[in-house]
């Protein structure tokens, strides 16, 4: 294996006006010997070198009224990833969504105690292993979380429920290169509940 060596190249702009702020950027990363895991048949596979390159937009917005106990951002990223040279030239990256979408809404109705949903959608990406792009997209999915803080001078309580919607979605989504049969997955946890609090000394 060669060595990867990449180039990334942004413009971006940003605008703020009172408790509002919106960002724009465009990126083009351009790798050369990108180091991937390629199963060349149902069994066996290796990592190799492949040269690729993506393109794409990040827009992001927020809105912030502590006054009013309100805040909210949006955060939107659309990328077009495929290879450059060699044997799956123009195919898409396997693994590599092309949309990805995180928001976010809070709000405080006392001092000090915010309580925010913040969602995550993941769409449009081939399977991992499946350079051809012949196994079709893999399954979309989106996932909900709550959360409550409340924080004073010296201490710190929360509370936060993962995937609060109880949604069944596979993180990693795999193939063995030629069909679904025996691919490996990672479903995710079912809704979870964590808590805790934080002492400053």
């Amino acid at each position: 294996l060669q060595p990867q060596q990449g180039h990334t190249y942004e413009l971006g702009t940003r605008f703020t006006q009172g408790v509002v702020r919106a960002e724009g950027t465009v990126f083009y990363t351009r790798i050369d010997d990108e180091i991937l895991f390629n199963r060349l048949n149902g069994l066996f596979g290796q990592n190799q070198n492949f040269n690729t390159r993506r393109v794409g937009l990040e827009l992001a917005g927020a809105l912030d009224l502590p006054a009013r106990g309100v805040r909210s951002s949006i955060t939107y990223t659309v990328v077009d990833a495929e290879f450059r040279k060699g044997q799956f030239v123009s195919n898409t990256i396997p693994g590599t969504p092309a949309h990805l979408l995180n928001a976010s809404l809070g709000v405080s109705p006392i001092e000090n105690l915010w309580m925010t949903f913040d969602w995550q959608l993941i769409n449009d990406f081939y399977r991992i292993n499946d350079f051809n792009n012949a196994l079709g997209k893999g399954d979309n999915f989106g996932v909900l979380n709550f959360s409550v803080d409340y924080e004073r001078s010296w201490w710190r309580a929360f509370f936060k429920i993962t995937n609060l919607t109880n949604e069944e979605y596979v993180a990693f989504q795999s193939s063995n290169a030629s069909n679904l049969t025996g691919a490996g997955e990672n479903p995710m946890p079912p809704i979870g509940f964590t808590g805790g609090i934080t002492v400053k000394f």
